[in-house]
């Protein structure tokens, strides 16, 4: 009977340990967003960047597979909050992400939101919020970033 209650004791501090650890990561971090595609599953990826050029929307498709894992690993770069967003602006990039069984997945991107499954979520701001849309523009847009081997 005491080892009984030696064992209960042992999980009560653990499972306080671990929601205790899980509250204070998700207060440091936010949230990772969910039901990212896999890039095997993704055929081709569009980029949409509203905010880039002062003459419109720049835009850009995405078929090799190395810029495919680019697009599918950048959204792990956002993390939500579980707070309400009211944002009414609008967004700076959108990521269109086709799939092979002929589904879109639309990823929207705002300076303090982030739209995923058509659901608004507050963004958690931290450095990887701010490194998502210089990394995308880095990544895909700006000629003068790539190396040219000539």
């Amino acid at each position: 009977m005491k080892q009984r209650g030696k064992l209960a004791e042992f999980f009560k501090i653990f499972y306080i340990c671990l929601v205790t650890t899980l509250v204070v990561w998700y207060f440091l971090n936010g949230l990772p967003l969910h039901d990212l595609p896999d890039e095997e599953d993704v055929v081709f990826v569009e980029i949409f960047d509203y905010t880039l050029s002062e003459e419109g929307t720049v835009s850009a498709e995405l078929t090799e597979p190395k810029d495919i894992a680019n697009a599918c690993n950048m959204a792990n770069l956002l993390h939500y909050t579980l707070r309400p967003s009211y944002s009414d602006k609008e967004p700076q990039i959108e990521i269109l992400y086709h799939l092979s069984d002929g589904k879109e997945l639309h990823l929207f991107y705002g300076e303090d939101f982030v739209v995923w499954n058509n659901k608004q979520l507050t963004l958690k701001k931290n450095d990887d919020s701010e490194l998502f849309p210089k990394a995308i523009r880095g990544l895909f847009f700006l000629p003068e970033t790539q190396i040219n081997d000539e």
